[in-house]
């Protein structure tokens, strides 16, 4: 172990001002980057609620389950056409209700019309 030599009151104090001046640094960069991370986190959960209320729509459910029922069509397509109209039922039963459930939503959003009960 090398011994060292003492340092002077001047190294010290120039020593103490680096570090000082460092730490700062550090904390303001803490700081812009923990800024920059919370904007970014704000972004994501603007887009989230977004997409959320997109989903709950009636509409979007509609959409989805009939393109969902025209996919599993497709990859059932082996299967003889007699098979293929079992699933029309459903779909259309799938369409009434919600279009059922887009008029109610409608008639709520309209001032001064009473929906049922």
């Amino acid at each position: 172990m090398k011994h060292r030599p003492a340092l002077t009151t001047l190294q010290r104090d120039q020593r103490k001002r680096n570090l000082l001046l460092a730490s700062r640094l550090a904390r303001g960069q803490a700081a812009v980057a923990f800024n920059e991370l919370a904007r970014r986190a704000d972004a994501v959960a603007y887009q989230v609620a977004r997409v959320r209320e997109w989903v709950a729509r009636g509409l979007t459910w509609s959409v989805g389950s009939a393109v969902g029922s025209f996919v599993l069509a497709l990859s059932l397509r082996r299967v003889r056409a007699v098979r293929l109209l079992s699933w029309v039922w459903p779909v259309w039963r799938l369409w009434r209700s919600a279009a059922a459930a887009m008029e109610h939503q409608r008639a709520d959003a309209r001032p001064g019309m009473a929906g049922p009960p």
